[in-house]
């Protein structure tokens, strides 16, 4: 038998041969794992921390713009003290000496009894603050070592002070100790200004006795940055309270 006449037998095995590869590798496609991103945690936290930045940046500018125009001249200090060494908690204008340490202390316990009789009978709300408050909290007592009191009131309650109350001088009469005095409210014309400034007029007010000088410091908390801080209250003197 000639070869020519296996040709078509040969050549129809090869074509189901190469149907048969083809169909297999259609039906088992060769499947690559799939590949796992790797995620760098720390370059994202830097990243996100770096946009957090910016974005109190942004609230900061925007809350300079908010804030009113700092003066071209400097507000002078209003309260002013002796110029003596260690007299800094004495009112320059009722100074005429120091008190004894006994003196002291029996003069800022009326003073601070004296202040809250009188804020009671005109309906003003007040509390006491800083050393003032730790002396009531651990003992019901002035710190021996305080030189004077710090009470605060709202910026609102500043304002109606300010208005309708400021220079007033109020009689204050200790019939069981025979103590009487008179004080005087005296509210810092730049009370107005709720930030810090060159911090010459951190303290808004004081309750003055007129006998020694001796005082209380009146301060106002009003919400000055209500765009990076909100809900945040403080004084002139960056004390804040939430």
């Amino acid at each position: 038998m000639h070869l020519q006449n296996y040709i078509p037998s040969i050549l129809l095995v090869i074509v189901v041969t190469y149907t048969t590869i083809a169909t297999c590798a259609v039906v088992n496609p060769v499947v690559e794992p799939p590949t796992i991103k790797e995620i760098n945690f720390e370059k994202n936290l830097e990243k996100n921390a770096k946009r957090l930045k910016l974005k109190n940046h942004k609230l900061a500018i925007e809350e300079m713009a908010m804030e009113p125009p700092v003066r071209k001249q400097a507000e002078p200090k209003y309260f002013q003290e002796p110029g003596v060494a260690a007299a800094g908690h004495y009112d320059g204008r009722f100074y005429i000496g120091f008190v004894t340490d006994e003196e002291r202390q029996r003069t800022l316990t009326h003073l601070v009894r004296a202040w809250l009789q009188w804020t009671q009978s005109q309906g003003i709300e007040t509390w006491l603050a800083h050393g003032t408050l730790l002396g009531w909290w651990w003992n019901n007592q002035i710190l021996p070592w305080d030189t004077d009191l710090d009470v605060q009131v709202s910026e609102a309650t500043l304002k109606s002070m300010a208005e309708n109350l400021n220079m007033t001088t109020w009689t204050y009469n200790f019939e069981e100790d025979n103590f009487q005095r008179d004080y005087l409210l005296d509210i810092n014309p730049y009370w107005t200004s709720r930030l810090r400034g060159t911090a010459a007029n951190l303290i808004d007010g004081r309750w003055i006795d007129k006998s020694t000088g001796l005082f209380i410091d009146i301060t106002g908390l009003s919400q000055t940055h209500g765009v990076t801080r909100p809900g945040v209250i403080s004084c002139k003197n960056l004390h804040r309270y939430k």
